[in-house]
C-alpha cells in the first residue's frame, strides 16, 4: 500500500500563544472581572528597572501586611506591563521570578484565605509566558513550588464558590501555558485528565477545560489502554455538544490524541466513532472541525483489521469529499487528496470510482499549478494512481503534457516525492519503451543526472542511475 501521509502540524490560533490575550479579554470583557481586561485602560509607559523592582518590593511589604486588595492593585500594574506588545521583557520576567514577592504568592496561594488573589496572578502568569514563550519562567514556578498541585487544588475551590467560577476559564489558560511544557508527568503522575473531564461533564457550557488537555496532548504519546479509553468516552461526549466551541477544542484534542497516540487507536475504530467522524466532513460546523475531521480520517486507513476496513470505507463521504476538491482552503484541498490516496490504496475498486469521476485533470492541475502543499499531495496521489491503474485506465495521460508535469514534481525538494515520481516513470517505461522519446523531447536528463549525484548511494540514487541506463540504452539503440 502507498500510505502517504506525512506528519505534519495543522495551522491554528490553537497553536499560537499570542492567541492567550485574546482568549482572556472575550471571556472577561462581559463578566464581573471587567476589570482585567486589558483593552479598558491605557497602556501605561514601561517602567525602568529600578521602579520595577520597587513596586516589587511593594508588593511584597503588602503582602506581609496582609493587604490583599493593594497586592491585586499591584499584580494588575505589573500585567498591565507585560501585556504591552512587542518590547523585550524579559530582564522584568527575571526580576519578578526571582523576587520575594513572587515567592511568597507561590508558597501560600493554595491556602483559602488568599483565594481572592488567584485571578490577579494567574492572568499575570499568563502573560508572562505568553510574551516570550517563557519555559525558565515555567520551570520556577512548577519546579520549586509544584504550581501545577496548587492549580488544580484552586481550581477545586473555586468550582464550588458560585461568585468565583468565571477564574476556572483563567486557570485553565495558565494551565494550557504551563502543560506544554509537562505534559508526561502530568499524565503519569496525576490525574489531570480524569479531573478535566469531570469538571466538563459537571460545567459542560465551558470550552476552556481543553484548553489544559490539547497541551497535555501537544507532545506526548499515551499509551495506558484505561487512560486512553477513558479519554475516547469523554470525547465522544464533547464532539456532540451544541456548543461550536466545545466541538472545536474537543476535535483539536482528538488531532493531537492521533498525531501522537495513533498506534494505541486500534481498539477505538468502531462505528460510534467513524460515523460522527464522517458526520463532520459531511456537513461541519466550520472549516477548522472539517480539517481536522479530514486529518484524522487520513488515519483510519491504516488499519489492519478488515472490519474495521471495512467501517472506514463504507463511513467514508465520497461525493462530499469529491466536492471539497474545488474548496478555496489548501489546508483542506491538500487533505481531500491525502485521503483519497489512501482510500485508493486499499482497493482497485476505489480506484477505479475515482478515475470514473474525473478528478485525473484537476489533479493535474493543482500538480501543476497548486500552492506547494496541495503540489506535494497531488504528486503523491497521481503517483499512486498511475503505479496501480490497471491496463486501458490511464493511456489518455500518457503523453508529453503529463509527463512534463511529473517531471516538474521531481524538482520540488522532497525526497519521498521525487522516490514515487521515479517509481513513477520506471513504470511507465517497462509498460512502454515508447515513453523514452517522450522523456527525450522534454530534455530531462540534465535533471535526472543532477538529482541522481544529489541523492548518490542511496535507494533513491540506484533508482535514478537505472532510469538514466535504461534511456541510455534506448538512445544507442535508436543510433
Amino acid at each position: 500500500m502507498n500510505f502517504c501521509y506525512k506528519d505534519t502540524e495543522l495551522t491554528s490560533s490553537v497553536n499560537k500563544k499570542t492567541a492567550f490575550i485574546n482568549l482572556v479579554s472575550d471571556h472577561f470583557s462581559t463578566s464581573s472581572f471587567e476589570q482585567w481586561d486589558p483593552h479598558l485602560e491605557t497602556r501605561p509607559i514601561i517602567m525602568n528597572v529600578n521602579e520595577f523592582q520597587n513596586l516589587l518590593d511593594h508588593g511584597a511589604h503588602e503582602f506581609l501586611n496582609n493587604n490583599l486588595e493593594e497586592v491585586n492593585n499591584i499584580l494588575l500594574h505589573l500585567y498591565d506591563i507585560f501585556v504591552i506588545p512587542d518590547i523585550d521583557l524579559k530582564n522584568y520576567s527575571e526580576l519578578f521570578q526571582t523576587s520575594f514577592f513572587c515567592s511568597r504568592i507561590l508558597l501560600y496561594l493554595k491556602e483559602e484565605s488568599y483565594l481572592p488573589i488567584v485571578p490577579f496572578f494567574v492572568q499575570l502568569c499568563i502573560e508572562i509566558i505568553a510574551h516570550g514563550n517563557n519555559p525558565s519562567f515555567c520551570s520556577y514556578i512548577e519546579g520549586s513550588y509544584s504550581i501545577i498541585e496548587t492549580l488544580m487544588v484552586v481550581r477545586n475551590r473555586y468550582f464550588y464558590i458560585p461568585k468565583y467560577k468565571d477564574v476556572i476559564p483563567l486557570i485553565s489558560l495558565l494551565c494550557y501555558n504551563i502543560y506544554y511544557f509537562y505534559g508526561e508527568n502530568i499524565v503519569n503522575q496525576t490525574t489531570e485528565i480524569y479531573a478535566l473531564q469531570q469538571l466538563f461533564l459537571e460545567e459542560q457550557n465551558e470550552p476552556y477545560i481543553f484548553l489544559p488537555m490539547i497541551n497535555i496532548l501537544r507532545n506526548l504519546s499515551i499509551s495506558d489502554d484505561s487512560t486512553n479509553r477513558n479519554f475516547f468516552e469523554f470525547i465522544k461526549i464533547a464532539n456532540d455538544h451544541e456548543n461550536p466551541q466545545v466541538v472545536e477544542y474537543s476535535m483539536w484534542c482528538l488531532y493531537f490524541w492521533f498525531k501522537n497516540s495513533w498506534n494505541y487507536a486500534a481498539s477505538f475504530i468502531k462505528k460510534e466513532f467513524v460515523k460522527p467522524l464522517s458526520k463532520k466532513i459531511k456537513e461541519p460546523e466550520n472549516e477548522i472541525i472539517l480539517t481536522i475531521a479530514l486529518y484524522i480520517y487520513s488515519y483510519l486507513w491504516f488499519v489492519e483489521d478488515d472490519e474495521q476496513n471495512l467501517l472506514v470505507s463504507q463511513c467514508f463521504p465520497y461525493e462530499n469529499v469529491l466536492q471539497l476538491i474545488f474548496h478555496s482552503n489548501s489546508e483542506i484541498v491538500s487533505l481531500v487528496l491525502v485521503n483519497i490516496n489512501n482510500c485508493i490504496s486499499i482497493s482497485h475498486f476505489y480506484m477505479s470510482f475515482f478515475i470514473s469521476k474525473g478528478i485525473i485533470p484537476y489533479i493535474l492541475q493543482y500538480a501543476q499549478e497548486g500552492q506547494i502543499n496541495v503540489k506535494n499531495e497531488a504528486g503523491y496521489l497521481l503517483a499512486t494512481i498511475f503505479s496501480n491503474a490497471r491496463n486501458g485506465e490511464i493511456d489518455e495521460f500518457k503523453n508529453v503534457k503529463v509527463l512534463s508535469i511529473l517531471c516538474e514534481l521531481c524538482t520540488i525538494d522532497d525526497k519521498d516525492l521525487i522516490f514515487v515520481m521515479i517509481e513513477t516513470f520506471l513504470r511507465f517505461i517497462q509498460e512502454d519503451q515508447g515513453i523514452i522519446q517522450l522523456f527525450l523531447s522534454l530534455d530531462f536528463q540534465n535533471e535526472l543526472t543532477f538529482l541522481s549525484e544529489q541523492y548518490n548511494e542511496s535507494e533513491i540514487g540506484e533508482m535514478i542511475d537505472r532510469l538514466l541506463t535504461i534511456v541510455s540504452q534506448f538512445i544507442q539503440q535508436q543510433e
